[in-house]
């Protein structure tokens, strides 16, 4: 016992307990043995260490969630390829099958099967962060109270839906339609949270974040930000449940009952946003998540409304440069674009691009290219071409990422579109057709003389 550090629990003088570490030492003297004792109240020192394993076990978590996203965009992205492919073959056989007979209606089950695995793989690249968004301003309380309207007539009789929002909420910069998906999704798990009735509670208000709290939310950066909170009155999560909250497929549901995605979905947006998401639960005591969602700013977005018409614009013997590095997509897109009368040359990467570029010495009038190629990107494969002097347009064909399109091809300043995967056949020869028509214009006129 003596020398040794031992931590105690003691009554202060006002009566509540605190711990303190009492370290005993023995007094060397003539007569009989001497002890001293001291005591420190260790309560802030405790304090700081559950405070650093809150933190250690965010940032793992934190890491954890990146790699899962970097896994499940990697797996979307592959996935989509080869719904590409099937939509691509199924779309080639409607267009040559009466639509009221029974293989035409077969081939339409295949096209609406999917249509719903590209929605299932969406969401996927949301969690990851990779899903191409359409931002405008939005007014959150808006979009809450538009959400809170439908809740209204879907939710049990025996959940009372309450709201608080901040009649001076800050705008945020997002696709409005994901903003909804948010709210519902967090909704909906509220609901699923109260199988014996409840209070659904939705609240707004506006919160700044400097480096002192940002020492406690390590992934948000200091400035001014619009609080989103739904909170439940449920069974509510331990720690384990709440640490895998946000993780792709995971739920507590049974088998049947929830695919996973829901949590998972909303976190990929929130982290798109450039904010954060964290959980409150105890177990028979509700849940509360809450979205730190960046503030506007005065920012000033349009939204886009253009519709794709769905007639197939013919084309006019223009050479595609085709680089895909699946060769069933590959090679259903040749077929298709030649049928359109377009002059397609294949190639599997971007070596085989340049390679192609240099020995045939093709004037390119499109390049087609996925952004995620091996060994050399799409966005760098267009770049080093317009270094060669090729003056073409193009067009990516992708589901992931749009701000490496901005960051990679504005300097570059050549015309080019996105479409994401997996797309239709007429959505591609409208898009082939519209960055041609962009490019065009330039391109055509004369000389300087």
């Amino acid at each position: 016992m003596l020398g040794l550090r031992l931590e105690l629990v003691a009554v202060h003088r006002d009566g509540h307990e605190i711990p303190v570490e009492v370290t005993i030492t023995a007094v060397p003297m003539a007569g009989p043995p001497m002890f001293t004792g001291y005591l420190r109240d260790v309560t802030a020192q405790r304090a700081a260490e559950a405070e650093r394993e809150r933190l250690d076990r965010r940032l793992q978590q934190s890491e954890r969630m990146d790699s899962l996203g970097q896994l499940a965009g990697g797996i979307a992205h592959d996935f989509n390829n080869l719904l590409a492919v099937i939509l691509n073959y199924a779309s080639l056989l409607q267009r040559d099958l009466p639509a009221e007979a029974r293989p035409g209606q077969d081939v339409a089950a295949i096209l609406t099967a999917v249509d719903r695995a590209a929605a299932l793989t969406g969401q996927l690249l949301t969690f990851s962060s990779s899903q191409p968004a359409h931002p405008v301003v939005v007014d959150i309380n808006a979009v809450v109270g538009s959400v809170v309207e439908l809740l209204h007539r879907t939710l049990p009789a025996n959940i009372r839906l309450v709201t608080h929002l901040d009649p001076s909420a800050r705008q945020v910069v997002t696709d409005p339609t994901r903003l909804e998906q948010i709210v519902m999704n967090l909704a909906i798990n509220a609901r699923d949270a109260m199988p014996d009735g409840g209070v659904l509670t939705v609240e707004t208000a506006n919160d700044d974040v400097d480096d002192l709290i940002t020492s406690g939310q390590r992934s948000l950066a200091p400035g001014r930000y619009l609080r989103l909170a739904v909170s439940d009155t449920g069974v509510g999560m331990d720690r384990h449940i709440s640490d895998h909250a946000f993780e792709p497929f995971f739920t507590t549901k049974p088998r049947g009952q929830g695919t996973g995605l829901g949590l998972a979905t909303v976190y990929g947006i929130v982290r798109q946003m450039g904010g954060d998401a964290s959980i409150y639960s105890e177990p028979g005591h509700g849940t509360t998540i809450r979205l730190h969602l960046p503030a506007a700013n005065g920012v000033s977005l349009d939204a886009d409304t253009t519709e794709e018409p769905l007639s197939q614009p013919a084309g006019g013997g223009e050479c595609i440069l085709l680089v895909e590095d699946e060769d069933l997509l590959r090679t259903s897109l040749v077929r298709v674009l030649e049928e359109a009368g377009y002059t397609v040359s294949p190639a599997g990467s971007a070596e085989e691009a340049l390679a192609l570029v240099a020995g045939d010495q093709l004037h390119v009038d499109l390049l087609i290219t996925d952004v995620m190629l091996p060994g050399m990107s799409g966005p760098a494969l267009a770049q080093q071409l317009r270094d060669q002097g090729e003056g073409m347009a193009v067009l990516f064909a992708s589901g992931y990422t749009q701000n490496t399109l901005d960051v990679d091809l504005g300097a570059a300043g050549s015309t080019y579109g996105l479409i994401e995967k997996p797309f239709r056949l007429d959505a591609l020869l409208f898009r082939v057709s519209q960055v041609l028509g962009e490019a065009r214009p330039r391109d055509s006129a004369p000389e300087p003389g």
